[in-house]
């Protein structure tokens, strides 16, 4: 079996030289290349009141902005990550049916580079192009996506050196892809991949729920943050190796996801959503780049290997779609069209339909979550009572209503230390009446730290509540939960207890 891989691998990079224009096999790129692809990114997750790469919130992606080629502009030609990731290797426009491996896509970016000499680091997590022994994936998407994708970015951050060979580092990220289970500071919140609440994240069963879509939102948000981090290291990583200056650098997403009341698919996209999903992050550096550029061009997926190829030198095959961001053609595009799974098959739209799309967009994401200083976690209902603590407000005893508490144990000793910290505080409602909601407080240690609504799940007839809580308001040790009702009187906050 392997013989045959290598057999085939080894006609593919045949296959590849002998499609090369005359003279380019004399050509020797020595650049290294690192690429990064996030999943489900949204250029509008990442935005300020001011259209830019919110600072505060993400502050590694704001400065990467500012220190090299940022596409504003940018599109996926698919809302599927099995035809975007491909179009970004390969140079070409997605096509509905071909497999996203190297018999799909045999002229690709690692299939050139290899054959210019370069060596391999490559991590692929939905695609299978890479066909060289030490690069081939082994598992499918759903094993990566339910085991240690922290973890795995770090090691391949660490893979990063400073070698006489040319190296391409290719890191294909299931962040900040579902389940949401991250805080910025990489510290994990919830044990399993289905989350305290059964079909709390499912997008068939929680989407009916609005509490819960906006709160889905909440947590993608603060998950893009951890992606942020993950991005500061690894550009301290290549500068502490001494490659930043001389590599090619392309960090990016393959496509967006969208929030939004009853719709049972994030990622398929239809006119509702589709400024949530086709706009991505495009950030270039070329080698030796030392100032920041913002470009305005409708640059696709696609022309990402162009690009790239222009700045280390490398020959490319001719009849690919994409051309180099820089050139005139680019420049020039004034319609873009992105591939749907849904019947419409395609949508088109232009350079202003773009704009006022993506205006529209982030107005809604701003609506809810302001930007920049204001704390994601300050989000909910009655958001006055957040700090407030529980001796300057008037709190009732139990009533027949009370509320139980998910993972309690996790309460009875915190470990700042560790890479778990319970900042999801989750639990159940009992004594209400049936599809009732309420509004709730969460008080952590004595003070009011998370409001909600009480939430129901598609399918269960239970009430539930939901709500998250910064990392720095739990203590080393124990940790007191409780959780109130909610009720406003003559203007005055009224707390009854339930737990």
């Amino acid at each position: 079996m392997n013989r045959a891989v290598a057999a085939l691998a080894a006609l593919v990079t045949a296959g590849t030289l002998l499609a090369l224009p005359a003279g380019a096999q004399a050509r020797r790129p020595t650049a290294p290349v690192v690429v990064v692809v996030f999943d489900e990114l949204p250029l509008v997750s990442l935005l300020d009141g001011r259209g830019r790469i919110d600072p505060v919130r993400y502050p590694n992606l704001a400065a990467l902005a500012r220190n090299v080629t940022w596409y504003a502009n940018a599109t996926t030609p698919s809302d599927a990550s099995k035809l975007a990731i491909p179009s970004i290797l390969d140079g070409r426009t997605p096509k509905v049916g071909r497999p996203a491996t190297y018999r799909g896509h045999p002229r690709n970016l690692f299939t050139m580079l290899h054959a210019r000499g370069y060596r391999l680091k490559v991590g692929e997590e939905a695609t299978s192009l890479c066909p060289y022994r030490g690069c081939r994936r082994r598992h499918n998407a759903h094993y990566f996506l339910s085991r240690d994708r922290r973890g795995r970015f770090e090691r391949f951050i660490d893979s990063i050196g400073n070698s006489e060979r040319p190296t391409l580092y290719y890191k294909h990220a299931l962040l900040p892809h579902v389940p949401w289970v991250f805080t910025p500071s990489l510290r994990r919140y919830d044990r399993s991949v289905l989350g305290p609440i059964p079909g709390l994240t499912s997008s068939d069963r929680s989407v009916f729920d609005s509490t819960l879509v906006r709160q889905s939102w909440q947590r993608h948000l603060l998950q893009v943050g951890a992606a942020d981090t993950l991005v500061g290291r690894l550009i301290a990583r290549m500068k502490q190796t001494g490659i930043y200056d001389r590599a090619a650098l392309v960090v990016m997403s393959d496509h967006g996801v969208s929030f939004r009341a009853g719709a049972t698919d994030r990622r398929t996209i239809v006119p509702g959503n589709a400024f949530d999903i086709a706009p991505i992050p495009l950030f270039v550096k070329a080698p030796g780049q030392r100032r920041g550029r913002l470009s305005r061009a409708m640059v696709r997926t696609y022309d990402v290997l162009p690009t790239v190829a222009r700045q280390i030198g490398l020959r490319l095959p001719r009849g690919l779609s994409g051309r180099a961001a820089t050139s005139a053609k680019v420049r020039r595009r004034g319609r873009v069209s992105v591939l749907s799974r849904a019947p419409i098959h395609r949508l088109t739209f232009s350079r202003g339909g773009l704009a006022g799309g993506r205006k529209r967009a982030l107005r809604r994401k701003l609506g809810l979550f302001g930007s920049g200083g204001r704390s994601l976690l300050d989000f909910g209902p009655n958001r006055p009572l957040r700090a407030r603590p529980l001796s300057a407000l008037r709190v009732l005893g139990r009533g027949r209503l009370r509320a139980t508490l998910n993972e309690a144990r996790s309460y009875d000793w915190v470990s700042r230390r560790s890479d778990f910290v319970p900042v999801h505080v989750t639990g159940r409602i009992l004594g209400g009446r049936r599809g009732a909601r309420r509004n709730v407080a969460v008080a952590v240690n004595g003070r009011i730290w998370g409001v909600s609504r009480s939430v129901h799940i598609r399918g269960d007839r239970a009430e539930y509540y939901s709500v998250l809580v910064s990392e720095d308001v739990l203590v080393e040790g124990r940790n007191t939960i409780e959780v109130f009702s909610v009720h406003r009187k003559r203007g005055k906050y009224l707390l009854r207890r339930l737990r």
